[in-house]
Parts: structure tokens; sequence; C-alpha cells
């Protein structure tokens, strides 16, 4: 931001071609939207908690966040509600969890892998695999978002999250706190995130 101030008015005194003064100052301009992200765990795997909204775009004009997530619901209900018939998982954590870690179906691994839970590729996994851009570790790539989503509730039908099998279908509050509890994510306000990312687009009517 400190070369966009200094050269602005450098740039409009010389006069330079108008397209190409505006391409430089919008690029530089743009540098200071970036957010801030936080690095945690969840089930093991690493998400960011604050991933700018369309930075791999798997949505064509959807660029604002509310309405990306949306579409998000719309396109993967049915495969949430298939997932909990068959996994005992509610559709709403499901759907949460999906949101919240691919950042709304928009992340690298969710837009290139099918994968919207960052699951690495463990030495048990026989599939192919992806890396997300400059690193050398290992995820799962997938054939669809529904082999995903059920990959995902094999993951915690582990012994570690039996306590989630007592709760309720619906006590997606419940839900979300116990995965908490069993160790699923590092971040401390992870639970009420999920909650709020539930209750915003009213994923709990779908286990009802």
């Amino acid at each position: 931001m400190l070369f966009y101030h200094k050269y602005k008015e450098k740039l409009l005194q010389f006069n330079a071609p108008l397209l190409f003064c505006t391409a430089i100052l919008s690029f530089f301009a743009s540098c200071s939207s970036h957010h801030k992200v936080t690095k945690f765990t969840s089930g093991g795997n690493y998400y960011y908690s604050q991933q700018p909204e369309g930075s791999y775009r798997n949505s064509g004009s959807l660029r604002d966040g509310t309405a990306q997530r949306r579409h998000y619901v719309a396109i993967y209900a049915d495969a949430a509600i298939r997932n909990r018939n068959k996994y005992g998982i509610p559709a709403a954590i499901t759907l949460g969890q999906g949101i919240l870690e691919s950042a709304g179906g928009t992340s690298y691994l969710a837009v290139n892998g099918n994968n919207h839970f960052g699951i690495k590729a463990s030495s048990e996994w026989n599939g192919s695999t992806i890396c997300k851009p400059g690193e050398r570790v290992k995820y799962r790539k997938y054939k669809s978002v529904e082999q995903c989503f059920a990959d995902h509730a094999k993951f915690l039908s582990r012994k570690r999250y039996a306590p989630l099998f007592r709760l309720k279908i619906t006590d997606y509050k419940g839900w979300a706190r116990q995965l908490k509890a069993c160790g699923y994510a590092t971040d401390p306000a992870y639970a009420e995130k999920l909650i709020k990312v539930i209750e915003k687009y009213n994923l709990h009517s779908f286990d009802r």
C-alpha cells in the first residue's frame, strides 16, 4: 500500500496510458483487501478460520460469501441427507462443517479434489491424492462430493467420536460441542462457529 500511495500521483502526472495506470493502481489497492487468516486443525487436518471468499471460485459469478454458501446448501443438501440416513451423521453437521472448512466449497481442495474437510491421504488411503500449491502434504482426492461426505462420516465413526452417537440427530448444538470436546478441532471457538453457520443457513431444518 505504501507503493500505491507513493506512486499514484507520479503515474498520473506523467500521463501514462489510462489502462496501464488503472491496472497498476488496482493491483496494489487489491493487496490491502486480503484477509488475515488463522491456522487451526480439525480432525487432525488443517483449515483456515477466515479464508477469503472466492479464492478458488466454483460457481461462476457467485462472489458474495452468503450467496455462495446458500448455493452450497442447495447443491449438497440431498447428499448430506442421504449420508445421514446411511451413517447417522446429522445433515446439519455435514453441511455446516463443509461450509466452514471449505469456505462454502471454494477452497483449493474442494474445487480440485472434492475434498471439503481437508482429509489427508494417510497410509490406509488407496485412492487418488492432491497437494495444495507449494505444499508437499498429500490430501485425499475424491471422485465426488458425496464420496467425500461418506469418508467424513466414516472418520467420525471412530471410537474417539463414539459420544456423538449418544446424542439425538436433531441436537446440532450438542454435536457441535461434542466434536470439540472429542478433540476434532483446535480452534477454541470451533463449536460456536459451527453452530452459527448451521443457524444462519437453517441447516438444522434438514434433520427435523
